[in-house]
């Protein structure tokens, strides 16, 4: 238990999966050594199986993270879309004693390439998922417990034009933040107001 990391950040969890996949996170039992990046090691590659064949079986979003990291780890490894893994090529794979560990500030540039150019455009990719999501689950949630309150289809119609602009704004890029139950508790008082001009 010393050795776990813990993260809480959504992206941090993310970002953690893929580096791990690309075979570049730092070991819990060695967190002030960097580990040399292997781009073209069957063995550091050997993860990648290990990542598939768990997302077979895993749960939705747990598998969306797996595959979020599966494609980081494939596009870190892949001269197309990092082009600086070319300058690795001459000094092996790193599975043979006839393999030479590159220059430090030459791994250090490549590894960076590889996170900014196939790690993070993949990751944020993945938490643009999320948050889609998670706003899915949000307007869901609140669209059920306002429909809940109409007691007719008329005020069925008057729920859903109510519900139409902080639906719009859960929708937003930027998060959108609404108050659920302000809206609920809004959306009550409107029907109790409708219900007693229409007793009268």
């Amino acid at each position: 238990e010393q050795y776990w990391v813990h993260f809480h950040d959504p992206q941090q969890i993310v970002h953690h999966l893929s580096i791990m996949a690309a075979g570049i996170a730092r070991r819990p039992n060695r967190p002030d050594r960097a580990v040399p990046f292997r781009p073209f090691s069957s063995r550091d590659a050997h993860i990648l199986l290990q990542l598939k064949r768990t997302s077979e079986i895993a749960s939705p979003i747990t598998k969306l993270l797996l595959d979020t990291a599966l494609s980081a780890g494939k596009a870190a490894r892949n001269p197309q879309v990092v082009p600086q893994l070319s300058k690795l090529k001459s000094y092996g794979t790193g599975n043979s004693k006839y393999s030479v560990e590159a220059p430090s500030d030459l791994l250090h540039t490549v590894t960076q390439e590889a996170i900014q150019l196939g790690i993070d455009p993949i990751v944020q990719t993945c938490m643009d998922k999320l948050f889609t999501i998670s706003v899915s689950d949000q307007i869901t949630k609140l669209r059920t417990t306002c429909l809940d309150l109409a007691l007719t289809v008329e005020e069925e119609t008057i729920v859903k034009k109510l519900l139409h602009e902080p639906t719009v704004n859960l929708r937003k890029n930027n998060g959108g933040i609404v108050n659920q139950q302000d809206i609920v508790d809004q959306i009550q008082s409107q029907l109790a107001q409708t219900r007693k001009q229409t007793q009268k």
